[in-house]
């Protein structure tokens, strides 16, 4: 697979659990907008997913500045409520825009606890297929990789061939609609989104890395024939096991990222361990924080290594 490079790219995180400074608001889940231009020189934005709640979105795009019209496309991770909150108030903003999904990303979800309790994870109610084809989107679904945008990449489903596991939970089991059935949920939908920057390399933005953070570095590399440089999201190491946490950093090591940012799903404890693990190339994410790629070449000299 070659790749279109594309260049002058910016990653900003919109909404995150944490912030770092007055202004943008924290609410669990990510959205993650990423501007670049493409190999013909236009300007272009997509989004990786629409967060948690459409206020907070809302307010974090006016305290950034940031217009959320005009966007190229809408790229869902997957299908749970904090990744999918405000497709539609964002759709509304966008006539016409094609939403790229998984098949099984808007399937009902539900969280069944031990005690018999169910909670909704499938994307929040007025957030569905309805409501998003009244707004007006084009749903545009696939599950091998596509380009989203000149430039821009959806890996679709990826192959889970390392020890990594969907993630842990406790007190209960997620549980999926298939064929009018209940089945443990094994978050097929998850995606995630790759680029090739000019004069730096593979540049990769999860959601939340269900399928595993290493699985979908290594499908990246399978697919292009080179080694993701940068790693910027989710990557689901929250509640794992302190040796589980362990052998993930011990197999990042073998791509000698250039610029690691985790963010949302991967907890404070793994979070702690990354920054120790890999000071260089280690940067803390939180809404509102934004990757300029030719910032960061001057700050650490990136795209000159």
């Amino acid at each position: 697979m070659k790749l279109r490079k594309v260049s002058s790219l910016r990653v900003t995180t919109l909404l995150d659990n944490t912030v770092n400074s007055l202004g943008p608001l924290a609410h669990w889940g990510l959205s993650t907008l990423l501007t670049y231009v493409d190999s013909d020189g236009a300007p272009r934005r997509v989004l990786l997913d629409t967060g948690s709640d459409p206020y907070c979105l809302a307010q974090n795009a006016k305290s950034l500045k940031i217009d959320l019209s005009g966007l190229g496309a809408v790229i869902l991770s997957h299908g749970h409520l904090d990744h999918t909150a405000a497709t539609v108030e964002v759709t509304k903003l966008n006539p016409g825009i094609a939403i790229h999904a998984h098949p099984s990303t808007f399937a009902e979800r539900n969280f069944l606890s031990d005690k018999g309790e169910r909670r909704r994870q499938s994307p929040p109610k007025g957030e569905g297929l309805a409501e998003l084809k009244e707004a007006g989107a084009r749903l545009v679904y696939g599950t091998s990789p596509r380009e989203v945008t000149p430039g821009i990449w959806a890996t679709g489903e990826v192959p889970r061939m390392s020890f990594e596991t969907i993630m842990e939970l406790s007190g209960g089991r997620v549980l999926r609609e298939k064929a009018g059935r209940e089945v443990d949920d094994l978050i097929p939908d998850d995606q995630s989104v790759f680029l090739s920057l000019n004069g730096f390399g593979l540049v990769v933005v999860t959601g939340c890395a269900h399928s595993g953070a290493l699985n979908t570095l290594s499908y990246i590399e399978e697919l292009t024939g080179e080694k993701p440089r940068a790693l910027i999201g989710g990557t689901h190491l929250t509640q794992r096991k302190p040796d589980y946490i362990a052998k993930t950093i011990e197999d990042l090591k073998s791509y000698d990222l250039a610029l690691l940012s985790p963010s949302h799903c991967t907890g404070f404890y793994a979070t702690a361990q990354l920054a120790a693990v890999f000071p260089r190339s280690f940067e803390l994410n939180y809404s509102g924080r934004t990757f300029d790629f030719d910032e960061l070449n001057k700050k650490k000299r990136l795209l000159q290594r």
